[in-house]
C-alpha cells in the first residue's frame, strides 16, 4: 500500500505542478516580445534602441511630435502595404510580401509600423528602424543581413528561410 500511496503522490504532483508549469514555459517561448527604450530626442527625431526576447537588435527613431504614447500594444503581422514596407526574402522590400509588423492599439491611430528609415519627416508615429539601401543591379529596396528589420523577421520566423508563418504572440513595449 506504501508504494501505491508514493505513486498516487508523485502522479498527483506530475499533473498538478510539473505538466502545467511546462505548459507555460512552452507558451512563453511562442511570444516574440519587442521592446522600444526610447532615449532623448534630438531635434525633431526620438532615437532608441530596439529588442526582441531580451537581445539587443538595433536602433530606432521616432518623430517627436507624432510618436504614438509609451505602453504595452500587441503586435500584427501585415503582408500587404500601399508603400515599400513589406519585407520579403532576403531582405527585399515591397508592397507584398511575408513580414511588416504594425502596432496594434494606439488611442486612435492606425497603420503604425516598424520601417525602414532614419529621419523624423519619414514617420507618422511609426517606428523607424534604420536606413534602407538598394539593390545596384534591380534598385529593390533592400534591407541587409545586419539590418534591424531583418534582423527582427528572423526573430519572428526563426529562418531567413520560412516554409509557414508560426502562431506567435506579438507584444510590444514602448518604453
Amino acid at each position: 500500500m506504501t508504494k501505491y500511496k508514493t505513486l498516487t503522490k508523485n502522479i498527483f504532483w506530475l499533473f498538478v505542478v510539473l505538466i502545467p508549469s511546462i505548459a507555460t514555459i512552452s507558451n512563453a517561448a511562442t511570444d516574440l516580445v519587442i521592446v522600444v527604450e526610447r532615449e532623448r530626442p534630438a531635434g525633431k527625431l526620438l532615437p532608441g534602441q530596439l529588442t526582441v526576447n531580451g537581445e539587443v537588435l538595433g536602433r530606432t527613431y521616432e518623430n517627436v511630435d507624432t510618436q504614438i504614447l509609451p505602453g504595452e500594444y500587441k503586435g500584427v503581422l501585415r503582408y500587404v502595404s500601399g508603400k515599400n514596407f513589406v519585407q520579403g526574402p532576403i531582405g527585399e522590400l515591397g508592397q507584398k510580401g511575408d513580414f511588416l509588423l504594425e502596432v496594434s492599439g494606439p488611442a486612435g491611430r492606425t497603420n503604425i509600423l516598424f520601417h525602414g528609415g532614419n529621419k523624423a519627416y519619414q514617420s507618422t508615429g511609426c517606428i523607424l528602424l534604420g536606413p534602407v539601401g538598394r539593390d545596384p543591379s534591380t534598385l529593390v529596396p533592400t534591407v541587409g543581413p545586419d539590418h534591424p528589420l531583418r534582423k527582427l523577421r528572423k526573430a519572428f520566423y526563426g529562418s531567413d528561410n520560412p516554409t509557414s508563418t508560426p502562431d506567435k504572440n506579438i507584444i510590444i513595449t514602448i518604453k
